[in-house]
């Protein structure tokens, strides 16, 4: 299968950054938001750092994140939404989680002299059990199972929205069939103090690596410390493979056994010993729950991340309004075809002055070639219509030269021919007073030609003197003349 990136669409330009969240090994996440015309939802979007979005295997791991990760339907999963590449790079587009990570939770309950409560210690690692549960069990479009393993589980890659739920998230170093990327021999991928002994010695990984990782994060939600410290990498490593599992009863004396028992399973050397599926792990959590509810009055996980990390809510609701704000002045406003069916004016904000004179300049155009239109064909009709009457008053005077002449005669002188025998015939005074007139025709309204006209068959009428008068012809026939 070819797991290349899609090339840069419309749809990847919409996403605006906002700011940022967090920042990891590999990449930085975002916050983001989409608009299409009034509706507008955030997402967190994840990009790889520069100096690795170049480098071809961490490119393919990154489209692998996104494939697995784009798999997994469930509620205690941080869904990926949208994989593409743009100016900046390729990016993952996730479901935004309005909460914080666990790491910060146990933080701001240390900086609080606090203790995280028994039964939302136990709620956080029952949904996030169920989440690693559902990517272990995650199959192919085809039904293959992929064999998934997370290998990355920490409470910085748990999220704890404020509406009381837990998600699995950071699918980056996530094992499982049809990768195309593998892990070379000698590499170890994920966090020191958080990793499987089998991880720490290169053996083979399975799901049962995930529960001994999510033991560590149950045990530093109840102690509220680091459980396997990593600063400096090799004593965190050593400890984890040559201390005994710990008791959590020796940290604090509200745990009931069974918490006890099931924490030293889950952080087992060996994984024979451990829990055989995350699935028993969240059965067995939900049952301490309920225990725990009928024992105490329990406050719920949304209204205690909700007092515990009051402050973080507050900033990252100032942030996103405020981004948001600033993101909706910078982008060009933009009208959505509901409001556009109300406008008459065929313009929005149609008196800005730049839309004034367009429309002005545009009018001005239009006039401007319509009366130069209008005086070409003006000029046009009166020459021809001149030069017509300029031929019709050299014909009826007969002064026409001599090529006007001939081609006349040569007009005329079929219907000549005919009228020669009747030329010789003596005519009465009606005929000849006929044939003298010439046939009017319908000309333009003009002034001096008709004036000049007159005068000249006036003079001509005076003179003793006229040439010879054609022969008489049939009515609508023109006229002839003898040329000679």
């Amino acid at each position: 299968m070819d797991y290349s990136f899609p090339r840069t669409t419309e749809s990847h330009t919409a996403y605006t950054l906002l700011s940022e969240i967090a920042s990891g090994g590999m990449g930085t996440v975002y916050l983001g938001v989409r608009r299409n015309g009034d509706f507008e939802r955030i997402y967190a979007i994840k990009r790889l750092h520069p100096h690795l979005a170049k480098d071809p295997d961490v490119r393919t791991m990154f489209m692998d994140e996104a494939r697995l990760a784009g798999l997994v339907r469930h509620p205690h999963v941080v869904s990926v939404v949208d994989l593409g590449v743009d100016a900046g790079g390729p990016f993952l587009a996730m479901e935004f989680v309005e909460g914080v990570s666990v790491s910060v939770l146990i933080k701001r309950a240390t900086e609080q002299s606090r203790r995280i409560p028994v039964h939302v210690a136990l709620q956080i690692a029952q949904q996030a059990a169920s989440g690693l549960h559902a990517a272990h069990e995650l199959r192919a479009h085809d039904g293959e199972p992929l064999g998934l393993v997370h290998r990355d589980v920490s409470p910085h890659n748990l999220l704890v929205g404020f509406d009381g739920i837990t998600r699995v998230t950071d699918f980056g170093v996530a094992k499982a069939v049809g990768r195309q990327t593998h892990t070379q021999s000698g590499v170890i991928k994920g966090k020191f103090g958080y990793m499987a002994p089998e991880q720490l010695m290169y053996r083979e990984v399975e799901r049962r690596t995930d529960i001994f990782s999510l033991g560590i994060v149950l045990y530093e939600l109840l102690s509220g410390r680091r459980l396997y410290p990593s600063g400096g990498k090799v004593d965190g490593a050593r400890r984890c493979l040559l201390e005994p599992a710990p008791d959590i009863g020796e940290e604090r004396e509200d745990v009931s056994d069974a918490l006890v028992e099931l924490l030293l399973s889950m952080l087992a050397k060996e994984p024979e010993f451990r829990p055989r599926t995350a699935h028993e792990v969240a059965e067995r959590l939900g049952d301490m729950i309920h225990d725990e509810k009928s024992i105490h009055e329990c406050v719920s996980v949304s209204s205690y991340v909700s007092e515990l990390c009051a402050e973080d809510r507050t900033r990252l609701v100032q942030a996103i309004h405020q981004a948001s704000r600033q993101a909706s002045q910078q982008a060009e406003p933009s009208e959505s075809p509901k409001d556009r069916s109300f406008h008459v004016w065929p313009f929005r904000e149609a008196w800005e002055p730049r839309r004034v004179f367009s429309l002005a300049l545009m009018i001005a155009l239009g006039a401007a070639i319509g009366i130069i239109g209008y005086r070409m064909l003006y000029s046009t009709n009166a020459t021809a219509g001149g030069r017509a009457e300029r031929l019709d008053q050299k014909v009826l005077r007969g002064d026409s030269d001599n090529s006007r002449a001939s081609s006349v005669q040569q007009e005329i002188e079929p219907s000549a021919r005919t009228s020669e025998t009747a030329s010789t015939a003596p005519r009465s005074a009606n005929e000849q007073d006929f044939e003298a007139k010439p046939v009017k025709r319908r000309r333009r309204k003009t002034t001096k030609p008709r004036r000049a006209m007159k005068r000249r068959r006036s003079s001509s009428s005076d003179q003793p003197s006229s040439p010879a008068k054609p022969a008489k012809q049939e009515r609508g026939a023109l006229p002839s003349w003898d040329w000679q």
